[in-house]
């Protein structure tokens, strides 16, 4: 099966199983990887990468708002409660790169 094909069917399939298939995909690259003979090892390596990285790619780009379950009445009510309190001190926020620096500090 070709890597198109192997995305076309991934990205019919629900969340779960597109994730089992990919791992599924990973491990016969490498075995592919692993026994082919008559390529160089630039050759396997560039196939060993790029497949799993168009998969990946692929399955997060079927992800839609369909595929996540609702909000609970309590979980909306904090969403509104955050997004008002941003809209009256956007200068409160934090750049992904201040959350990561807090993050590591924690640890």
């Amino acid at each position: 099966m070709t890597i198109d094909q192997t995305i076309q069917t991934i990205t019919n399939l629900p969340i779960a199983d597109r994730l089992l298939r990919i791992g599924a995909e990973i491990n016969v690259r490498i075995v592919a990887f692993r026994s082919a003979k008559g390529r160089t090892f630039a050759e396997r390596k560039a196939t060993l990468i790029s497949a799993p990285i168009l998969m990946a790619e692929a399955l997060w780009d079927s992800f839609s708002d369909v595929d996540l379950p609702p909000l609970s009445s309590s979980q909306q009510e904090e969403l509104d409660r955050r997004m008002a309190s941003h809209a009256l001190n956007p200068a409160t926020a934090l750049s992904r790169e201040e959350v990561e620096v807090r993050l590591r500090a924690l640890r």
